[in-house]
């Protein structure tokens, strides 16, 4: 009885010693969010009567501190303007600072799956891909 208690001891130390436990959380923060949120509203959100930013992306690259934000418009309900900005980005703790080559910089903040930017005065809410 005594063997039997143990070869079903090894038996059951065995199979839970080779589980592996998988983490759905990134290993770094590159990839691509999607823009999924103005002020807290969903898109389209309206930046006047006539016109609606209606998607856009923001992209990371972890191994080269790349990024590239595009932005779509829609005016009058068809699709009216792209815009494109790119740079090189700092992660420190949680702030993430988006710099242009031109000059001049952008202070966001990192959550994991999340990224939020303020633009126009505004806070551009990024969901990860």
């Amino acid at each position: 009885m005594k063997r039997v208690a143990a070869s079903l001891l090894a038996v059951i130390a065995l199979a839970c010693g080779g589980a592996e436990t998988v983490s759905t959380r990134p290993l770094t923060e590159g990839g691509t969010y999607d823009l999924t949120s103005i002020d807290g509203t969903a898109l389209p959100f309206p930046t006047d009567l006539t016109e609606a930013i209606t998607s856009g992306s923001l992209a990371l690259d972890a191994d080269t501190h790349a990024w590239s934000m595009d932005e779509q418009r829609s005016r009058f309900g068809q699709p009216f303007s792209s815009l494109t900005l790119s740079g090189s980005y700092t992660l420190s703790g949680n702030i993430l600072t988006l710099t242009v080559p031109m000059g001049g910089s952008l202070a966001g903040s990192y959550a994991l799956q999340t990224i939020t930017v303020p633009r126009y005065g505004r806070t551009f809410l990024f969901t990860r891909r």
